[in-house]
């Protein structure tokens, strides 16, 4: 069995370490958009509409974030913010792993051969257990495709 620890806590919400940081900027969200009421209309809808989108965004980033992976023998166990899945190697149609370009993170996007879709996660940067991202990266690639998975990489 191989893993990928990002944090070592399995409680949920605390696991996903250092993007815990959601917490105040949401609080400060939430005071931005009282005052947000006192604008004028149409500056309230322009600048309203950009912190929601803002706020969408940061909250998906926290839940996506890796928190555990484990290849196990016959499926693989992730393990994010705030939920688990475990997704029988059966089951996977293909990996794509991209280095996103203009922050320190890795997406993984496991597509699914079932109608569930497709399981995506973040892993922070620039540096994992298993090294840079590049190095992560490709130790993923050999992870997956010794279990007979087609792997993308970008």
């Amino acid at each position: 069995m191989q893993s990928l620890i990002i944090s070592g806590s399995t409680t949920r919400f605390f696991r996903a370490g250092r993007t815990n940081m959601v917490w105040p900027v949401i609080a400060i969200g939430v005071l931005i958009f009282f005052n947000i009421l006192t604008l004028p209309n149409i500056a309230r809808i322009v600048v309203g509409g950009f912190l929601l989108l803002t706020m969408f965004v940061g909250l998906r980033m926290y839940v996506t974030t890796l928190a555990r992976i484990e290849f196990l023998d016959d499926r693989i166990r992730i393990l994010l913010a705030i939920y688990e899945r475990e997704v029988p190697y059966g089951m996977i149609e293909s990996v794509q792993i991209v280095r996103l370009g203009l922050t320190p993170l890795l997406r993984i996007r496991i597509k699914s051969k079932s109608t569930r879709g497709t399981v995506q996660f973040m892993i922070p940067g620039p540096f994992t257990p298993w090294g840079s991202l590049e190095e992560c990266s490709s130790r993923l690639q050999d992870e997956f495709r010794v279990k007979g998975i087609q792997t993308i990489a970008r």
